[in-house]
């Protein structure tokens, strides 16, 4: 379609400029204007809209920010020297290729624009996940801002996406077309930036739960939650590595493998989470290890908090004591007054009974003498009877 490129300037302050496209006289363009303008410069194309992308790909370039029809602010030298560029470049394409249909710059400006173009496109697409950003949570604009900059292939914007529909942020929660979003990020994930990976090893994880679960939407499919898993925990989502510790363990969606499960279990650990010993103990003790599982277990309640302990590891131990997999190294056997004490008190807390038996099996059979705590016998021989609060309370 011919039609004419025209350049304007506002006949008042701020004097902004503006570039359109026009099929009719260029006189009657600038009469459409929001505000009176004069009419600087125009030119006739067979294909306007063409040059006038190519324009504003050289504004660009040479740091002036301008978009068909909207106002921005240049002065208007250095407008009119940029489209001469251009129009030039086009006039003399057109007379090489007279049978061309479209009118395009030479082969040097068709390979600049053509990155100039992506980045534009690209830049369009982050100031709409950043005005999404600045709406209401959870709203459905900034749902449809997000949409916006997705199909303008701005990456960020699938996490957000995939958010919106797996949390129903602005759009109805579902669950199939969050993963669908996730899943058209590029395959090399770390190509993003630390903060967006992080995004979408979490969402991942929280995907392979409603897998491993199953939900309203989603029929539970372990095969499927462990292939999640798998992205999610090479995104170093740490959650996953406790949900492919136990599916190695138990053959859950995937085949039963110890030292793969031994292999998730120890980054459980670096990645100080407490189960991890659950698990890493149990690979070593189906697998006839017991040195290694009682080492471990040293290593445990070395390291670990003794009222994390009590509450996490301390079933898993007995468990494995019970069935003659380790023995009761006499170093942890000091501290059970202490995991006594701290599951009492726990219980107190809650006002539940969850863990008598392991109260029990604690061997608790003597109370301190000053605050009538339940201790263990071999710390009241130890401490003439007392608790070991009141014991170090009392030699301070």
């Amino acid at each position: 379609m011919a039609g004419f490129l025209c350049i304007a300037m506002m006949k008042k302050s701020p004097y902004l400029m503006m570039v359109g496209v026009t099929e009719y006289e260029p006189d009657v363009w600038a009469e459409t204007l929001l505000f009176p303008s004069h009419l600087l410069y125009y030119e006739g194309f067979r294909e306007p809209k063409a040059i006038e992308n190519q324009y504003l790909q050289h504004l660009k370039l040479l740091g002036i920010r301008a978009e068909s029809g909207m106002a921005f602010v240049a002065a208007p030298d250095e407008v009119i020297k940029a489209f001469m560029t251009v129009r030039d470049a086009a006039i003399q394409l057109q007379n090489q290729e007279q049978n061309t249909a479209t009118v395009t710059v030479d082969d040097e400006f068709a390979e600049f624009y053509e990155d100039s173009e992506a980045d534009i496109i690209q830049d369009e697409g982050e100031q709409l996940y950043h005005q999404a950003k600045e709406c209401e949570f959870a709203s459905v604009e900034a749902f449809h801002l997000y949409k916006q900059a997705a199909q303008l292939d701005y990456q960020p914007a699938y996490v957000a996406l995939a958010h919106a529909y797996f949390n129903g942020w602005g759009i109805k929660r579902n669950v199939n077309a969050a993963l669908k979003w996730l899943h058209a990020l590029p395959e090399n994930l770390h190509t993003l930036n630390t903060e967006v990976c992080a995004e979408v090893g979490e969402l991942l994880h929280s995907l392979a739960t409603e897998y491993e679960n199953g939900s309203d939407q989603i029929i539970p499919d372990l095969k499927k939650a462990c292939q999640l898993n798998h992205q999610a925990a090479e995104l170093g989502c740490d959650l996953a590595y406790t949900s492919l510790a136990c599916a190695y363990l138990a053959g859950d969606g995937v085949e039963k493998n110890l030292n793969a499960a031994l292999e998730w279990a120890m980054r459980e650990i670096e990645a100080n989470i407490i189960y991890g010993y659950n698990h890493a103990t149990t690979c070593f003790v189906e697998a006839g290890m017991r040195q290694q599982a009682e080492k471990l277990w040293k290593r445990c309640f070395k390291d670990q908090p003794l009222e994390m302990i009590a509450t996490a590891c301390l079933r898993t131990y007995k468990k494995q004591v019970l069935s003659g997999g380790i023995s009761i190294d006499p170093d942890i056997e000091i501290l059970f007054s202490s995991l006594v004490e701290h599951l009492i008190n726990y219980q107190k807390e809650l006002g539940v009974s969850i863990y008598d038996e392991e109260i029990a099996w604690l061997g608790i059979r003597d109370t301190c003498v000053v605050c009538h705590v339940p201790i263990v016998p071999e710390t009241a021989r130890k401490t003439e009877g007392k608790c070991a609060n009141c014991f170090i309370k009392e030699l301070s």
